[in-house]
């Protein structure tokens, strides 16, 4: 029987959980579709590596771009500004998508960027395919543009990576009958895989009893900042820790939330206890080492890196937003607290540091869950399904 083409394009600038689950993605689609992957900029080599690993073919629209992101995200005007500069290249970027669809011919159009959707509407492509998009976020009204949430709107199917994710989208208005929860597709034996390499880049004090990784892109968004007023309260008690933040400045987003956790650290002394890492690639090998996994974020879709964590036997503690609810059961699977609550953020970690069966407890219902709820097979599957009807 032939393959039904999938195409799936993307403005990818760097290679974080977002997209190596788009990698794990799209390898399992292979199975029932033939799959391309159309990439703006080529920006990240990582991720351009990791597909042609898994034999996806992907085509590079305009490598050695000079300006690969429009930038200025909440400063209005400047934002109209740089797209206005930007708006000839956009247009050339249009034409190569166009005719590189036109010869690919897909099916179904997949992405999950609101800026490919606008590309992809700008470009006439909208009005002769059949476009899919994987909502991996969770979204208040106030998160998505305007123009985004009309795009989204007319999108033939729209997955939805968690039900907290479907619920937002179904407030402002999308079709029910276009959502399909569709959670993100994991290979678990490549987690506990990576999860069991030695990490060939050790981070400070590997030799702590006490180990926190906080993983996530450096927005304020993820709550870092009250990661680190609870290291705060935690030095102050007398505890011997060691906190990794794990995250990069995503390109185009101005740096100045990552001065103002690295001033944090500063000022309350916490340079022997907390450290900004940067993006991690050995992520699992990592957080298989660490004590406690914290996520004070205030925005989540469904997190691969709690996921990861609850796999490999490292106990959470996390915001109750998006998602995380559907993977987090306080006191059973996990521990949450409230989004900027330092105070509670602590006694949780406390607790996983001083509770040694709670901890036990905690990991052991935690990885049951995900190997009973989440495994890769059924989750490929809800995919495969949705996509089907769409195209």
């Amino acid at each position: 029987m032939t393959k039904r083409r999938l195409v799936y394009f993307d403005f990818v600038t760097h290679y974080g959980g977002a997209q190596r689950s788009t990698v794990t993605l799209l390898k399992a689609l292979t199975s029932r579709f033939d799959v391309h992957v159309v990439d703006a900029y080529g920006v990240s080599q990582e991720y351009t590596r990791a597909l042609l690993a898994q034999d996806v073919d992907v085509t590079v629209l305009q490598p050695g771009a000079g300006v690969c992101y429009i930038g200025a995200n909440g400063q209005g005007m400047k934002r109209v500004l740089n797209l206005v500069r930007q708006l000839p290249a956009l247009w050339h970027l249009g034409r190569r998508l166009r005719d590189r669809v036109d010869a690919l011919q897909p099916d179904i159009l997949l992405t999950n960027s609101y800026k490919a959707l606008a590309l992809l509407y700008a470009s006439g492509i909208y009005s002769r395919s059949r476009v899919a998009f994987y909502a991996r976020g969770w979204y208040r009204r106030s998160q998505v543009p305007l123009l985004a949430r009309y795009l989204i709107k007319r999108c033939h199917c729209i997955l939805a990576v968690s039900p907290a994710t479907a619920q937002a989208l179904l407030q402002w208005r999308v079709p029910r009958h276009r959502i399909h929860v569709a959670p993100t597709v994991m290979d678990m034996d490549h987690v506990m895989a990576q999860g069991a390499l030695a990490l060939a880049d050790p981070p400070p004090h590997m030799d702590r009893s006490k180990r926190i990784v906080v993983p996530a892109q450096l927005v304020p968004t993820k709550g870092q900042h009250t990661a680190l007023e609870a290291a705060h309260l935690l030095k102050q008690r007398g505890h011997d820790f060691v906190m990794w933040l794990c995250g990069d400045v995503k390109m185009g987003v101005a740096p100045g939330y990552r001065r103002r956790l690295a001033n944090m650290i500063g000022e309350y002394g916490l340079q022997d206890h907390c450290y900004l890492l940067g993006q991690r690639q050995d992520l699992p090998a990592l957080v298989s080492r660490a004590d406690v996994l914290v996520l004070p974020t205030h925005t989540e879709g469904f997190p691969r890196t709690v996921w990861e964590a609850m796999l490999l036997g490292c106990p959470v503690v996390a915001t109750p937003v998006g998602g995380i609810v559907d993977l987090v059961t306080d006191g059973k699977t996990g521990l949450l607290f409230g989004l900027d609550d330092e105070v509670a953020l602590a006694a949780a970690i406390e607790r996983v540091f001083t509770d040694g069966p709670l901890a036990r407890e905690l990991t052991t219902n935690a990885r049951a869950f995900v190997l009973e709820r989440y495994g890769p097979a059924e989750a490929q599957r809800q995919v495969e399904m949705a996509l089907c009807a769409a195209c």
